[in-house]
């Protein structure tokens, strides 16, 4: 990152703008502390608070603000019409960003960042007919900030029309555009690099991971960048889980939950190390991450939590169930009692993705807890928003659930089809056990009931005269018996039986 002055406490308006696009946020605001009292200060103020997510700070602040000059009351009708967007009033940010265009010339840098953000509102109403019209000029702008912009907003409606690939391309070209620039806007390209990781995450991009994990690598992030990083963290340790990298996944766990700017985070990325733990057979661990977790999550008001962070109590309830169905069933209902647990801005809260990562986590927690019609419908809707997105781990895990719920055999050729992408995968090796546990299904159906008895003691240990003598049949039909069995799955041995089916079988 760019070195900074001894004199940052000081109010200097080309330093300040250095320091916004370092997203060094805390300094900025430091500076401005000594600035004197102006409309430009006003609106460097209203852009810091912008970045923080306080929008009724920023209508607060400005709705009476009257600039004395013409550009700065076009720039204020412009930063007043991203706050009223974020709140939801988007027939305000249309008239502001409107009167903002009009009095811009075209090549104005201005003009194109009024047009990205009324862009950006048309694509939280989800006027997707409108959009084209819109990004069309960003990705024509002199600007390579402004292009990079318009291909994320391309990407976006990509995204709408499921197509994700698309949406990922889009997103490396805007990374492009940044990345030629002397100074990009740090906390956009995170954002662009944060967008790139999700959908590696999700889709098995290879060459899109290898982008984001040499960003990360090379990254110093600053005030601004910080929950974008820690989120950014969390999701590599994901990643390295699906490629059957625990280790590695368990350091960016760790790591994650150092980074955590609030405990409600604090405690998702305990229990990511618990299930993470529990996949690999670690149950030691995994139980005292699990109670780690809780403890911490006991002592928290989950009605402050903000966001995806509140997710957490679904995976709390999901693990708990298969251990204390009690305390599972405390953060089920807590959860209930919550808003929406993710992400709630703009057009977010529409985008069915969203409630399906609830779903999945609430059907796996009713599962455990034997509530089986419930479980059933919540794994059905994340099931077919999965695969409609072609979220194939995701899809996969569903398929399990849904297999468990039905016994129905379709389901595992579904989870194994899904989970094809990531064969070292924790999923990976759950979709062939269970293929391997309705194989043998198959397998003892074709054997007859004298057969299976003889099986049976097989599986005991027995020798042929023992099970002769127990069976009070002759040697000889027992060895046929065997024979037949040896045939049914495909072995050779009793070793080999055994190693199979496994001792004891019944």
């Amino acid at each position: 990152m760019p070195h900074v002055s001894a004199n940052a406490g000081v109010y200097q308006p080309d330093e300040f703008e250095r320091l916004f696009l370092a997203a060094d946020y805390t300094r900025c605001r430091e500076m401005l502390a000594h600035a004197p009292a102006s409309d430009a200060a006003a609106l460097k103020r209203a852009r810091l608070d912008l970045r923080d997510g306080s929008a009724l700070d920023v209508i607060e602040r400005l709705s009476p603000l009257r600039p004395a000059a013409s550009r700065a009351r076009t720039e204020r009708d412009i930063l007043l019409g991203i706050a009223f967007s974020q709140t939801g009033d988007s027939g305000s940010a249309f008239r502001l960003y409107d009167r903002a265009l009009a009095k811009i010339d075209p090549a104005d840098e201005l003009h194109c960042y009024a047009l990205f953000q009324k862009a950006l509102a048309t694509w939280a109403e989800r006027d997707f007919d409108s959009l084209p019209l819109l990004v069309t000029p960003l990705l024509r702008s002199s600007y390579p900030f402004h292009r990079g912009r318009g291909h994320i907003l391309r990407g976006l409606t990509y995204a709408h029309n499921r197509d994700l690939p698309a949406q990922a391309a889009e997103n490396m070209k805007a990374l492009d555009e940044f990345e030629t620039m002397a100074q990009p806007d740090m906390f956009v390209w995170l954002s662009t690099i944060f967008m790139l990781a999700g959908l590696s995450r999700e889709l098995h991009l290879e060459d899109v991971f290898e982008r984001v994990r040499s960003a990360y690598e090379n990254m110093r992030p600053t005030s601004g960048m910080l929950l974008q990083y820690f989120k950014l963290t969390r999701i590599i340790g994901w990643i390295e889980a699906l490629h059957g990298n625990e280790l590695a996944a368990f350091r960016y766990f760790r790591t994650a939950g150092e980074l955590a700017p609030t405990p409600h985070w604090r405690v998702l990325c305990i229990t990511d190390r618990a299930y993470l733990a529990q996949t690999t057979g670690e149950r030691a661990f995994a139980m005292d991450q699990l109670y780690g977790a809780h403890e911490l999550a006991s002592t928290l008001s989950w009605n402050d939590a903000r966001e995806e962070d509140r997710i957490t109590l679904l995976s709390l309830a999901e693990l708990f169930a298969a251990v204390d169905p009690a305390v599972a069933q405390r953060y089920l209902a807590l959860f209930r009692t919550l808003r929406t647990p993710m992400d709630t801005k703009m057009n977010f809260c529409s985008d069915p993705r969203v409630p399906a990562i609830g779903d999945y986590t609430a059907g796996m927690a009713l599962l455990r807890l034997g509530e089986m019609k419930e479980a059933q419908t919540a794994l059905m809707r994340a099931w077919e928003t999965f695969h409609e997105f072609d979220y194939g781990w995701r899809a996969a895990r569903c398929a399990l659930a849904l297999h468990r719920v039905t016994r129905d055999p379709r389901w595992i050729t579904q989870a194994r089809t899904h989970a094809g992408p990531w064969p070292n995968s924790w999923i990976a090796r759950e979709v062939r056990q269970a293929r391997e546990a309705q194989i043998q299904a198959l397998d003892l159906d074709a054997v007859s009931p004298a057969q299976r008895h003889v099986l049976d003691l097989v599986l005991e240990g027995k020798r042929n005269a023992e099970i002769a003598a127990a069976l009070d049949r002759s040697p000889n039909t027992i060895r046929n018996h065997i024979a037949v069995i040896f045939k049914v799955f495909g072995v050779r041995s009793r070793s080999e039986l055994i190693a199979r089916l496994g001792p004891h079988k019944k």
